[in-house]
């Protein structure tokens, strides 16, 4: 966003961030809950591999055909967004988002299955890679003099690159034989997906539907420089993100064996933690605010 920014103007980044607030929300609905199954089904199965290969391909099956769906309804759409007021910058975006949708849907799935396996250091690295190269993206853009209304094509080449690399990561997880049968699995994960599919719709609702809003009723440049703002306020949030991706592994086995005591003590340990580092960093921002 920095860099969008820097370049472009605040304009171009007020577009550049509704496209990214709607792709992000698409993503949640096309994924459609399976993340969270996955994680779920396979975390207490990690000694068990022809088990977690077919819990992985049935939570890529079940997402399938709600990833194309989404994805075409959101390219369809993109005009019509664009006419009820984010603009028409904005739903040429929104069109670019739409064909990079299927992988980063694809990519959130593979993500979980890093998370649920304890593969802490490969998560931790396509995670980061997903920054890599959306910025790497953003430079090529910039080399090739593109308009700033198809910097959103950016997140189809990071998104695409990435879900390469966690096939190469998961290879071991998706390819070989599986213990299960795959129908089985499939829809173990709809019917979860689907209970656990309002709250994390929630969750990422609430940190983007002010931009979106702000895209119906601001200009572009109001939106860029609010976008700012909020990406620093972000960033000191992804702390208890942090938190839970290390400690969800370890609660779900917990959750399997059914060790309530240990499940308390691990979410006390939790609970402390996001006070402490959530309390530290409020003081900071208050003491650089003027600044």
């Amino acid at each position: 966003f920095f860099l969008v920014g820097a370049h472009y103007g605040a304009s171009a980044l007020g577009i550049f961030n509704k496209v990214f607030a709607v792709y992000l929300l698409a993503a949640q609905i096309s994924a459609f809950g399976v993340p969270v199954s996955l994680l779920r089904r396979v975390a207490p199965l990690r000694g068990d591999a022809p088990a977690c290969r077919a819990a992985l391909r049935g939570a890529l099956w079940a997402a399938a055909p709600v990833i194309v769906g989404v994805s075409g309804a959101l390219y369809l759409a993109a005009p019509l967004l664009g006419d009820l007021g984010l603009g028409t910058e904005t739903a040429v975006g929104l069109r670019w988002a739409a064909v990079a949708l299927p992988a980063f849907s694809c990519t959130k799935i593979l993500l979980a299955g890093l998370n649920a396996l304890a593969r802490l250091r490969a998560y931790a690295l396509c995670n980061a890679l997903r920054y890599v190269l959306l910025c790497c993206g953003v430079l090529l853009h910039m080399a090739f003099d593109l308009a700033p209304r198809h910097l959103p094509a950016a997140m189809l080449f990071a998104e695409g690159t990435l879900l390469v690399v966690l096939v190469v990561f998961l290879r071991d997880a998706l390819f070989g034989p599986a213990a299960r049968e795959l129908g089985n699995e499939t829809a173990a994960h709809r019917a979860f997906g689907l209970r656990a599919f309002g709250g994390n719709l929630v969750q990422d609702l609430t940190g983007r539907v002010d931009v979106i809003c702000l895209g119906l009723f601001a200009s572009d440049t109001d939106v860029g420089i609010y976008s700012m703002a909020a990406l620093l306020a972000e960033a000191a949030s992804q702390l208890p993100a942090v938190l839970r991706t290390v400690y969800n592994p370890k609660t779900m086995v917990l959750l399997a064996e059914r060790d309530d005591a240990a499940l308390a003590a691990c979410i006390r340990r939790v609970r402390n933690g996001v006070w402490i580092g959530m309390g530290c960093a409020g003081i900071v921002a208050a003491c650089l605010y003027p600044y």
